[in-house]
Order: structure tokens, then C-alpha cells, then sequence
């Protein structure tokens, strides 16, 4: 995998979020409104993994040997982190559209994995 492959994904996803736009403009029923939120919340997920891909692979093609995100500069970690965090509140609120509250901390439990990864000192 390379910053090339990286920015492929990333232009990929751009075209899907445009056409689930368009979609989302057209929605006539709740139900609908809903499914687009939800696509539009696994595009941010796949937006915010593929950018620490990148980033990982940046790093390590400037000579820096970066292991985990943790190793990250903060600035970086704390960018990706405000991300995380508009991903977790959408999976709330797309949880909360489906799900009964129950499973919900555990679910929110496994995103914050990732935080505490990319919290700064």
C-alpha cells in the first residue's frame, strides 16, 4: 500500500459521498433520510481510516519510523481525534435511530480504543 493507493481511496470516496448527496436530496421518506445518514456516517469512517493510513504511510516514507499512532505528532493525533469524535457522536445517534440503548457502551467502548490511541499528552 502507498500514498498513491491512499489517494485513489480518498477520490473514491469523495465520488460516493457526492452521489449519496444527490440521493440524500431526493430522500422522500424517513426511512430513506435514515439510510443515507448511515451511509453518510460509514463514509466518514472509511474517510477517517483511510487518512491514518495515509498518515502512517507518510511518516514512514519521510524516513520517520512510526509504529502505532501514539507515535504520531500531536498535532496530527489531535486532528484525527476531533474526527473520531464527530464519528462516535454519528454512531450514537445512528445506534439510537435502530438499536435499543443496551449494547450501545460497548459498542461506543471498541471506537474508543482508537481515542485513547490518539489522545495527546
Amino acid at each position: 500500500m502507498t500514498c498513491e493507493h491512499t489517494t485513489a481511496l480518498f477520490e473514491a470516496i469523495d465520488k460516493l459521498e457526492s452521489q449519496l448527496q444527490s440521493v440524500g436530496q431526493e430522500a422522500n421518506t424517513q426511512e430513506l433520510s435514515l439510510v443515507v445518514q448511515e451511509l453518510s456516517w460509514c463514509l466518514a469512517t472509511a474517510r477517517l481510516g483511510t487518512q491514518i493510513l495515509h498518515t502512517l504511510l507518510s511518516e514512514r516514507s519521510a524516513g520517520r519510523n512510526i509504529n502505532s499512532l501514539c507515535e504520531l505528532p500531536d498535532n496530527i493525533r489531535s486532528e484525527l481525534r476531533r474526527t473520531l469524535e464527530q464519528i462516535i457522536t454519528g454512531h450514537m445517534a445512528n445506534w439510537a435511530a435502530r438499536n435499543r440503548p443496551g449494547g450501545l457502551k460497548d459498542s461506543v467502548n471498541r471506537l474508543g480504543l482508537l481515542a485513547q490511541q490518539l489522545t495527546t499528552n
